[in-house]
C-alpha cells in the first residue's frame, strides 16, 4: 500500500513540474530575442516591448529578463501576443554632415531619375500622403509649407475631434514628446521631406514629386535615435491616416520582430514600406541592418549611388536591396537654424542612404497619383523593373528611372 502511495505521489509531483514547465515554455516563446551581440547593444536596459491581444503596443519596465520573462510575462501570458527588448534605433551620424557645394548641380537626382519626363505629362491632383517618419519636419519652410499634410477632422482646440486617439493632430504628430507639435531636431527629415515634395517654384529644390502631401511624424530625437515603440506608433499612426507610402529613413541592429510584424501589416491597406539600405558599406545579406534586410512584399530596400554613376562607398548593397537613387550630395531643404555655412538659406547637401530613399518614395507617390488604382505591388514592379542597369550590387543591379518605371506601370 505504502508502494502505491508512493507510486501515486510520485506522479502527481511530476504533473505538477510538466505543468510547471509547459508554462514557462509557453512564456519564454512568447519572448522573442536575438541573439546576435549586434542586437543586444541596441537594448535599452530594463525595458520590455509587449504586443497585447488588444492590439496596443507598450512598454514593461523590469530589473532584469529573467525576472520579465519568469515574473511578468509568466502572469499574464494569456493577455500577451509577443514581447521582445526594447531597442534603440539610430540614424548614421554621418548623414547629419553638411557637405560643400560640389558644382554637381543642386538637382542632379532628380535629373538623374528622369522625374522632369513626368512632371511635363502633367502632375495629378490626386492627393497622395507619404509619411515622413524620421526626426521631424520643418512645416514651416518656404519649399514645404503648402505640401504639408492637413487632417481636415481635427482642429486646434485641445480636443480629439476626430476621435483616433490624438489630440490637435492637425498635420502630422510627434511622438518624441507625445505633442502634435511639429519641429524637427535634427534636419534630417527635413531634408527626407525637401527630396520627396519640394516645392518648385518656392525655391531651388525641385521635390521629386512635388503634387504630393507630405504628412510628417517624428520619432528621432535630437541625439539623433529614436525607440521601437514610438516608431511603430508613427507607422500605425501612418496606415490610420491614409498613407500610401511610408519613408523609412533609418535602420541598424535593431533586429525587432515587432517591426517586421507591423510593416507587413500594411500591406492589408495597400501601403508600401520604403526604406534606406544603411551606410556600413556591406552586403546585409551577409550583415543585415533592419528594417533594410527584412523581406517582405511591401517594402523596396535602397542603396546610394552617385553623380558619376557608381555605388556610393558608404552604402549597404546586396541581393536583399533592391535598386540604388542618387544618395551622394544631394541638396535638399533644411532647417535654416541647423545650417553649418552661415548662410541661413534652408538649404544643405547631404550624405547617405537616407537620402536616396525619398527619391524612391518620391517616385512611387508621383506614379500613385498618375495611375491612382494602382496596387502596391504594381507601383513597385514598375520601380524594380524600370531601372537603369549598371554596375551595382543590388538585386535589380540599377538604379531607379521614373519615366521607365511609369511606361511599365502603363503597358
Amino acid at each position: 500500500m505504502d508502494v502505491v502511495k508512493t507510486l501515486l505521489l510520485s506522479l502527481f509531483l511530476l504533473a505538477v513540474v510538466a505543468c510547471g514547465s509547459d508554462e514557462n515554455t509557453s512564456s519564454q516563446d512568447q519572448f522573442k530575442k536575438s541573439q546576435k551581440p549586434s542586437c543586444q547593444n541596441r537594448e535599452i536596459k530594463g525595458e520590455y516591448l509587449v504586443h497585447w491581444k488588444s492590439g496596443q503596443i507598450s512598454i514593461v519596465n523590469s530589473e532584469n529578463e529573467k525576472k520579465f520573462v519568469d515574473g511578468y510575462l509568466k502572469n499574464h501570458k494569456e493577455e500577451i501576443v509577443a514581447a521582445e527588448p526594447h531597442y534603440r534605433i539610430q540614424i548614421s551620424p554621418q548623414e547629419l554632415i553638411q557637405q560643400r557645394d560640389w558644382g554637381g548641380g543642386v538637382n542632379w537626382g532628380t535629373e538623374a531619375i528622369e522625374a522632369q519626363n513626368l512632371w511635363d505629362k502633367g502632375l495629378s491632383n490626386e492627393e497622395i500622403v507619404v509619411a515622413v517618419i524620421d526626426s521631424g519636419v520643418n512645416v514651416e519652410h518656404p519649399q514645404l509649407v503648402s505640401a504639408i499634410y492637413e487632417n481636415k477632422n481635427e482642429t486646434l482646440n485641445g480636443v480629439d475631434d476626430d476621435n483616433n486617439g490624438y489630440v490637435d493632430d492637425v498635420g502630422g504628430y510627434n511622438f518624441v514628446n507625445n505633442s502634435p507639435h511639429l519641429n524637427d531636431y535634427t534636419g534630417h527629415g527635413t531634408h527626407v521631406a525637401g527630396v520627396i515634395a519640394a516645392q518648385h517654384a518656392e525655391g531651388r529644390i525641385k521635390g521629386v514629386a512635388p503634387n504630393v502631401k507630405i504628412l510628417p511624424l517624428a520619432f528621432i530625437d535630437q541625439r539623433g535615435g529614436g525607440d521601437i515603440q514610438k516608431a511603430l506608433n508613427a507607422i500605425r499612426y501612418a496606415s490610420q491616416m491614409g498613407a500610401k507610402v511610408i519613408n523609412a529613413s533609418w535602420g541598424g541592429n535593431s533586429c525587432s520582430s515587432l517591426m517586421e510584424q507591423e510593416i507587413e501589416k500594411l500591406a492589408e491597406k495597400g501601403i508600401l514600406f520604403v526604406t534606406a539600405a544603411g551606410n556600413s558599406g556591406n552586403d546585409i545579406t551577409i550583415l543585415p541592418e533592419y528594417p533594410a534586410a527584412f523581406v517582405l512584399d511591401n517594402m523596396i530596400t535602397v542603396g546610394a549611388s552617385t553623380f558619376d554613376a557608381k555605388t556610393a562607398g558608404f552604402s549597404n548593397y546586396g541581393l536583399l536591396v533592391h535598386l540604388v537613387a542618387p544618395g551622394a550630395n544631394i541638396a535638399s531643404t533644411y532647417p535654416p537654424e541647423f545650417d553649418t555655412d552661415g548662410s541661413l538659406d534652408g538649404v544643405a547637401t547631404l550624405n547617405g542612404t537616407s537620402m536616396a530613399t525619398p527619391f524612391v518614395a518620391g517616385a512611387a507617390a508621383l506614379l500613385w497619383s498618375l495611375k491612382p488604382d494602382a496596387s502596391y505591388t504594381e507601383i513597385k514592379e514598375a520601380l524594380v523593373q524600370g531601372v537603369v542597369e549598371g554596375p551595382y550590387p543590388v538585386l535589380t543591379r540599377g538604379q531607379l528611372n521614373i519615366r521607365q518605371s511609369y511606361e511599365i506601370l502603363n503597358q
